[in-house]
């Protein structure tokens, strides 16, 4: 079984040279992230609904000294679904793109 899911935000796709840092707030249901660039522009996911719950003791997210990709590690509350989307279509707000996850 596939217990996590796995998002990946590169900073060439956000149109900026490096991700300075990052703040990833998780909730069982909800992922927010704020990047900061090396020229210091915000980026902002806002809180998202996610489309299944998660095990936020276990998820974990990863930013190398490179700054070229963020890493987000999301443990499934129930390893027994499948996801086929990453957020919740309902009540969905501005998203940071593109993203990638599988």
């Amino acid at each position: 079984e596939n217990t996590v899911v796995k998002v990946y935000i590169q900073a060439s796709d956000l149109d900026i040279s490096k991700i300075a840092s990052a703040d990833v707030t998780l909730s069982p249901t909800t992922l927010s992230i704020r990047i900061q660039s090396a020229d210091n522009a915000t980026l902002v996911l806002s809180k998202q609904r996610l489309s299944h719950a998660i095990d936020v003791d276990k998820s974990r997210h990863n930013l190398p000294k490179t700054g070229h990709k963020l890493s987000i590690t999301l443990c499934k509350a129930d390893p027994r679904q499948v996801w086929t989307q990453l957020f919740s279509k309902q009540g969905q707000t501005e998203t940071l793109t593109p993203m990638t996850f599988i």
